[in-house]
């Protein structure tokens, strides 16, 4: 047997190793590919092929799939063959018509002919292009190894072999004798079908039962395809064979052989940029959804698509964020464009059952990954991508959305002199302002008082820390992060004592306290993970402490603050050398993870700073404020501009950064005695406006773009007033009396009540009599038209990188130069992203003396949905007076949506009616209001409504939902096209040999007559037909034809309502396509 351990050797090389022009490179397993292939899950050779897998006899392609079902053409399995077993490529003369000397073929080809291993075609071509037939595979393999063992063995007959072509028929037999290969199921053998991956892995199994095999040497991985800007042909590279053992036969030996040529790749990338569903309709009681997406696609590539490819249109199910095997295929539609040097529009029609009125669906393109593209990366699209809800022009107006300056837990504990951390401390999604409050009405660096939450959509008390051992510094701000990583946020403040900090749990909790530090009164705590090994540290000034409170490390030289002395400290942690570490910037110095100092400026004025990038190098740059001058700072300390005396007097407070007048450059936002003044990139004031901070003035502002219009708007508020300013010019857009004797406080920017639109937290006191207002205000717009932004402000020195949205600290923080560029600001979330609730699937179900109503609000939109919003279902009366007007609408019951609902989820909501009804009626079910005056600004108020009729007597209704929708893929409806022959030769010439399957539907005998060339045989009428269309791949082309086109109707129609995709009826047959000089073959 020892001929068959070679043929054993030679499948698995061949169909192992196939070199697929114009497809991914295969990969060996344990070498690129290092997963089991998820194309193979539930096929009928996932056993053979996992097996083969695991002793790495077959591979997968880099992509991660098997692709068993692929077909090889005749020159891919000759050139395998020949460059693995053979030596050196002596190439004779070609006899071949259609092997040209350009092509990559061309050497082996004509070997293996010379060799005697290959014949061609009486018309003298080889048809290297044409797929692999089961029949000419036995053959190549009977004749390069003589294989002849069937003496002896158990004849195999198959039902069809009297239709065996003469050449074939010894090979395929003496193969069958040994079971090596085998039928189907009805029997047959069917020679012309074509070879696949699959069944050559089987074949190998089958094999193995006769021999022993010697564990091969493995191949080396072949090259990875490359992602050429241009057009590119890859240099082939020498591929190792296993062992060097000689057979033996017709001169085939096991030499290091040439690498099969690599044809041209080219340069492709098909990408979706819309995809519309205006044109779809989804019932929204049944959510069955039919009409048609338009996916616009373009190439950005520099070559035309040269294989047809398919558009899918799914929904994503488990919002996995892309395609997978759980998702709900609502249509497919295969599409033959270049798409070159214009996009195109492609039409796909879809029906199915989707899980939520309007739900966003996705366009895959390429979904079955036949064009090689050099970003694989970028083709599939959501429906509502680039969803905006643009406030209207001139729409900004602020207004008071709540306040908390009242409490019956230590009523006389108002005044807020801190900036407040913004948070979700409760779990419940929506954010909590967390701060300390005093009863003093003093002005010291040391206020007395208590550590308060409140809940940020209401100002409701969460918790007061009243016991007087746990008292905090409320002139010190706090900080609040997940320090001991058990999923909750901690909170660090300062004791009364100004010289230890104090923790708290994040329901007030006492949790630890520090020992003494350094002076750091009237400081904030900053909170990072300095040396990357997940567990976040504390820095106030120039210390560091570890997560539960000891002292990680003290500095020598600057602490980031001394506004008032040595007081102040406002330190944080940036990776300011873009290295490994994170480092620690405190005023004039800079300290390294282990608190060694990186540099320090000793010419320079302690103070306070903030980071961002000034001219666009790799590193960023320092500001740096301390008494009463502003300078930037290179990243090594060095002075890039400065100083520059800040206006107004006094020592001026943190620095804000951002692109204050949209030109798209950093300016500085400084808060001096008397003015707030922004700073160009250059040290030049941008403009400046009177103020009025005789306490402190070190106060700091915020930066945010409230209208998503690119204009920004800066937050500011002194001892008297909360001011707006146009970031462009400084005009006064709103200001209100807010009064404080300010210490380091500033306004803050935040989704603080989780409705997804911004708000300004601001603090009062009535300390040093500067005003009336105490407490904490939140101001909203008068048309909930801001924009989205963070639910988070964790710290006084905020960078939106340093913090996550659930509290935690990353342990590798992201540099927020290189994604915001601004310090002491929020950012908008995609700023005009919008919200679209829907409602649909309305069920009325009988309790035990009343009923249930059930409605289901999905979010179409592209930004959540926040918790609290109203659900109202009403009732009217169905008679042949009152056709269900309006007016007749009766509120029956009502409901609170208690969670949020992010973009593509969907929630089902029930109420139990508690009155009683009787009759017809026609039941509605409201979310929101759905007149446009709802608690949350839409892109979309005509879906918001879904009704349906009730007979409360009968208890039926119709439509009747019975049971929750479940998506089930289907089919996209196929129409079956005519063409004539000169259609039918140009479909054959422009798609490729794998990807068209030419069907003969007449007779065996009609076939041999003569028949177009490549086409497969299958009687349409025979009693096997079906079992043949079977095992065909719906997925490809099919040409249909018989003598005049009535048979092939016949067999289009049986094979459309199996499922086939794409089917083209040849018109007038055969007969036709000879009359019209069309050739045929025999």
């Amino acid at each position: 047997m020892k001929k068959i351990v070679s043929w054993c050797i030679v499948l698995t090389i061949a169909f192992g190793l196939m070199f697929t022009p114009n497809s991914n490179y295969p990969v060996y397993a344990g070498g690129l590919n290092d997963s089991i292939f998820e194309d193979i899950v539930g096929h009928w050779a996932q056993e053979y092929i996992e097996k083969f897998y695991g002793r790495k006899w077959v591979v997968g392609y880099e992509d991660g799939l098997f692709r068993p079902d692929r077909y090889v053409t005749r020159a891919e399995f000759t050139a395998m063959v020949v460059h693995i077993f053979k030596g050196e490529i002596k190439p004779g003369d070609s006899v071949f018509s259609d092997v040209i000397e350009n092509d990559w073929f061309y050497d082996v080809v004509n070997y293996a002919n010379s060799e005697g291993l290959i014949k061609g075609y009486e018309d003298g071509t080889f048809r290297p292009r044409n797929n692999m037939s089961r029949q000419d595979a036995a053959v190549l393999v009977s004749n390069l190894f003589d294989v002849d063992f069937f003496t002896g063995a158990q004849e195999y007959k198959f039902t069809d072999e009297d239709t065996f072509p003469e050449y074939s028929y010894q090979s395929i037999k003496n193969l069958a004798s040994h079971e090596i290969v085998k039928g189907y199921p009805d029997g047959t053998f069917r020679p012309s079908n074509l070879i696949t991956r699959a069944e050559a892995v089987r074949m190998l199994d089958v094999v193995l039962k006769y021999i022993e095999i010697p564990s091969p040497e493995i191949p080396e991985a072949p090259p990875v395809t490359p992602s050429p800007d241009t057009t590119s042909t890859s240099t082939p590279t020498p591929t190792p064979t296993p062992g060097n053992t000689s057979n033996g036969n017709k001169g085939v030996s096991k030499s290091t052989p040439k690498a099969t040529p690599v044809p041209e790749i080219l340069d492709i990338d098909l990408k979706p940029v819309k995809v519309n569903i205006a044109d779809t309709m989804t019932d929204p009681q049944t959510l069955q959804i039919s009409g048609r997406a338009i996916v616009e696609i373009e190439n950005g590539g520099n070559d035309p698509v040269k294989k047809t490819f398919e558009v899918t249109i799914f929904e994503d199910t488990n919002l996995s964020g892309g395609y997978d095997k759980n998702d709900n295929i609502l249509g497919v539609k295969k599409v033959r464009d270049s798409v070159y040097g214009a996009s195109i529009n492609v039409s796909v029609e879809v029906k199915g059952t989707v899980l939520f009125r309007d739900n966003p669906l996705y366009a895959f393109v390429d979904s079955r990954d036949v064009v090689v593209e050099t970003n694989e990366q970028n083709n599939q699209l959501i429906s509502n991508a680039g969803c905006e809800n643009k406030p209207s022009v001139g729409s900004f107006d602020p207004v008071l959305e709540w306040k908390w300056d009242t409490s019956e837990v230590f009523p006389n504990s108002i005044n807020v002199l801190m900036t407040p951390v913004i948070m979700d401390m409760d779990g419940d999604t929506i954010p909590d302002v967390v701060f300390g409050s005093t009863e003093s009405t003093g002005g010291n660096q040391v206020e007395v008082g208590i550590l308060r939450a409140i809940s940020g959509d209401s100002g409701k008390e969460i918790f007061s820390v009243t016991d007087s051992v746990y008292r905090i510094n409320v002139a010190f701000s706090i900080a609040a992060a997940d320090i001991d990583i058990d999923g909750k946020p901690e909170i660090i403040a300062c004791d009364t004592t100004g010289q230890t900090l104090i923790a708290f749990e994040n329901d007030g909790t006492f949790k630890w306290r520090s020992p003494q530090l350094q002076s750091i009164n009237w400081g904030a705590p900053s909170i990072a993970d300095i040396d990357n090994d997940g567990v976040p540290e504390i820095i106030i000034g120039n210390q560091v402490l570890n997560s539960d409170g000891t002292i990680r490390w003290t500095g020598t030289g600057g602490k980031g603050g001394k506004a008032f002395g040595s007081s102040g400290p406002l330190s944080f942690a940036v990776n300011i050398d873009m290295d490994d570490e994170l480092e620690i910037i405190c005023g004039n110095t800079v300290y390294k993870a282990d608190g060694s100092i990186l540099w320090q400026n000793n010419g320079l004025y302690d103070g306070h700073n903030a980071v961002a990038n000034f001219d666009d190098d790799l590193y960023p740059e320092i500001v740096l404020v301390g008494n009463g001058y502003l300078w930037l700072l290179e990243h090594d300390g060095e002075v890039k501009w400065g100083p520059v005396t800040i206006p107004g007097g006094g020592r001026g407070g943190p620095p804000t950064v951002a692109d204050f007048d949209n030109d798209g450059k950093v300016e500085i936002g400084v808060a001096a005695a008397a003015r707030y003044t922004v700073f160009n990139d250059d040290g030049t004031v941008l403009w400046s406006s009177v103020t009025q901070d005789k306490s402190s003035n070190v106060t700091g502002s915020s930066v945010f773009d409230f209208e998503g219009d690119g204009s920004y708007e800066v937050v500011y508020r002194d001892e008297l007033k909360l001011r707006i300013y146009s970031g462009m010019d400084g005009t006064i857009l709103f200001e209100i009396p807010m009064s404080s004797c300010t210490w380091y406080e500033y306004p803050l920017v935040a989704d603080v009540d989780s409705d997804g639109n911004a708000e300004i937290i601001v603090v009062a006191n009535n300390n040093c009599g500067y005003g009336i207002q105490r407490g904490v205000y939140v101001f909203g717009d008068a048309n909930d038209t801001w924009v989205n932004t963070c639910k988070v402000w964790n710290q006084h020195a905020y960078s939106i990188t340093n913090i996550n949205s659930d509290g935690t600290i990353p342990s590798k923080s992201i540099n927020n130069w290189e994604i915001f560029n601004n310090f002491r600001c929020n950012q908008s979330i995609d700023a005009l992203a919008c919200v679209d609730l829907t409602m649909s699937y309305l069920r009325i179900t009988p309790t035990d003396d009343s009923y249930t109503l059930t409605a289901r609000i999905g979010n179409a939109g592209t930004l959540y949905a926040p918790k609290g919003v109203n659900v109202s279902f009403y009732s009217s009366p169905l008679t042949a007076e009152e056709q269900n007007s309006d007016e007749t609408r009766e509120l029956i019951a009502t409901a609170i949506m208690e969670n949020q609902i992010n973009p593509g989820e969907f929630k089902d909501i029930s109420v139990v009616l508690q009155r009683q009804l009787s009759g017809n009626h026609v039941i509605y079910a409201v979310v929101d209001d759905g007149s446009g005056h709802g608690m949350v600004r839409e892109i979309d108020e005509t879906n918001n409504t879904t009704k349906c009729e009730f007979s409360f007597d009968s208890g039926s209704y119709t439509p009747t939902p019975t049971s929750t929708p479940m998506p089930t893929p289907t089919d996209e409806s196929v129409q079956i096209k005519d063409i004539d022959p000169a259609e039918a030769f140009d479909l054959i010439k422009n798609t490729l040999d794998e990807e068209i399957v030419i069907l003969d539907v007449r007779t065996l005998q009609e076939f041999e007559e003569g028949h177009i060339e490549n086409a497969i045989n299958a009687d349409v009428n025979s009693d096997l037909f079906n079992d043949m269309i079977s095992s065909l791949d719906k997925n490809k082309v099919y040409l249909v034809y018989c003598a005049s086109g009535t048979r092939s109707i016949k067999a289009a129609n049986m094979m459309k309502e199996k499922g086939f995709h794409e089917i083209y009826n040849l018109n007038g047959g055969i007969t036709r396509w000879k009359n019209d000089g069309f050739q045929v073959t025999e």
